[in-house]
């Protein structure tokens, strides 16, 4: 990807998607490698579906350089476009998360921020999609309280109640 990138060719990707079942094949051009939560993303235009993406890196299956080149507009910003879509469509949202003083400090070692008082962590995080916060706050248990948004609490609790249920 780096190489494409550097090189500004076109990539032919087989990606599968947080929520999908089975693969795609996408054409894109790598504009950028960002590193957001512990994660990194190639921002590209993908020619199959005619607009700016986020792909996750582990989540690209297969990638081959393809020799077609592509040039980026002199005015793209990427931070802007980060800014205005991180990670998935718009709008943007954040989700914030409370982390417990049992696990708050190895969370800070590998994310940063300050401790509270009481020994724990708020962080905020991009949203890209209810899913992928729904499986972050789960990882932890207990230890990971979802403050932020409302939608995202009630989201877990249907989750949890399903669990319970079975």
């Amino acid at each position: 990807m780096r190489g494409a990138l550097r090189a500004r060719k076109k990539v032919r990707l087989r990606y599968r998607s947080g929520s999908a079942k089975e693969s795609s094949d996408r054409v894109i051009c790598p504009y950028a490698l960002v590193h957001s939560a512990g994660t990194w993303y190639v921002v590209a235009y993908c020619d199959t579906s005619e607009g700016m993406r986020f792909f996750r890196v582990d989540r690209v299956e297969e990638a081959e350089q393809l020799g077609e080149p592509f040039t980026i507009a002199a005015d793209f910003d990427v931070a802007r476009v980060v800014a205005e879509r991180p990670f998935a469509g718009s709008p943007a949202k954040t989700m914030t998360v409370r982390y417990s003083p049992r696990i708050a400090r190895w969370i800070r070692e590998r994310e940063g921020g300050e401790l509270d008082a009481d020994g724990s962590l708020v962080r905020e995080y991009p949203l890209g999609d209810i899913g992928w916060g729904v499986r972050h706050a789960l990882q932890y248990g207990p230890d990971a309280e979802v403050l932020a948004p409302a939608e995202l609490r009630e989201e877990i609790v249907r989750r949890l109640e399903g669990i319970q249920a079975a």
